[in-house]
């Protein structure tokens, strides 16, 4: 945890004081501290024996157990909360990702607040999820990572199967971010408020997880298509950029 911290104030020092765009702070960051949680995830089960996904489940289970809640009701809790960690087993990269997304974001636009009321003079040229654009090539490793999850059998191949898919979720978060950066760009355009979008999404998520899936795959197809389509017209002053 003080490594990762370490690391977050060291990338977005470096991102501030060269002014590098979003883009840079958010793959950076959120691919160091998921490469750093992961590593540690995998060095303490392979290494020293301690699974802390099996350690979870037998802490909540204590929990349900000793609670008041009634037999039928805590053997289905018990049912489901083995099916989560069945499938969770297989994306606890994606899942340490999530997090050091979510977080990265939250630091990010932390830290723009800070200069932009106390130093008004610096970080200027740091632009906002508005001009959000991954470099082109990053498509490929989209392709990679689904083609790897559709193709590769995982029950012989297990940890290639494994990479392809923690790959492939990322990615696609990533473009996931691209699509809400072109929302943002247009709605900036058109002098409208930036809280649409999350009203938006907690519209959304009141919708059902069936609409927030479909949803999402529109969205991630419109952040992958960007590469070529370039909707907001930025593509030439990006090409140095991650």
């Amino acid at each position: 945890m003080v490594l990762g911290f370490f690391l977050i104030g060291f990338i977005a020092g470096y991102s501030l004081r060269y002014e590098k765009p979003i883009q840079f702070f958010l793959i950076v960051s959120s691919l160091t501290l998921t490469v750093l949680f992961s590593g540690n995830f995998y060095f303490l089960k392979i290494n020293k024996g301690i699974d802390i996904l099996g350690k979870s489940k037998e802490k909540i289970a204590e929990i349900v157990n000793s609670s008041n809640i009634p037999e039928g009701e805590r053997r289905d809790f018990t049912a489901r909360l083995d099916e989560t960690l069945d499938i969770l087993k297989d994306i606890i990269p994606f899942a340490y990702f999530l997090n050091a997304i979510t977080f990265s974001l939250l630091f990010f636009y932390f830290i723009r607040v800070i200069l932009k009321k106390y130093l008004k003079n610096h970080g200027k040229g740091i632009s906002g999820i508005e001009f959000f654009r991954l470099h082109d090539y990053f498509i490929f490793t989209l392709i990679l990572g689904w083609l790897t999850v559709l193709l590769v059998d995982k029950r012989e191949y297990y940890i290639i199967y494994i990479i392809g898919l923690n790959v492939a979720l990322i990615f696609s978060v990533f473009y996931l971010i691209q699509s809400i950066g072109i929302v943002s760009f247009f709605l900036k355009k058109k002098g409208l408020p930036q809280f649409l979008i999350p009203l938006s999404f907690f519209i959304i998520l009141l919708l059902g997880l069936k609409i927030v899936l479909f949803l999402s795959i529109i969205l991630v197809g419109i952040g992958a298509i960007d590469f070529w389509a370039d909707f907001r017209k930025i593509g030439t002053t990006h090409k140095k950029l991650l």
